[in-house]
């Protein structure tokens, strides 16, 4: 977890995480949508974008939907 001052575009605790695109490139980057406990290495995550102010939307990850069995 990153301690850091709050920002009311995103909520805490922020997950931040390296996420490795198939292309290779590495992104330190947010991770919404998933509880700090349910982080595991090599979780799946899919792109989400984020309209943090009227302008700026910036990229951030989530895990990915699971198929049922």
């Amino acid at each position: 977890m990153s301690h850091h001052p709050r920002h009311p575009a995103f909520t805490s605790p922020y997950l931040v995480a390296v996420v490795e695109l198939a292309e290779g490139t590495r992104l330190v980057t947010n991770l919404t949508g998933v509880a700090p406990d349910d982080v595991t290495i090599g979780m799946p995550v899919v792109l989400d974008w984020l309209t943090a102010d009227p302008d700026p939307t910036l990229p951030v990850f989530r895990p990915a939907p699971t198929e049922a069995p």
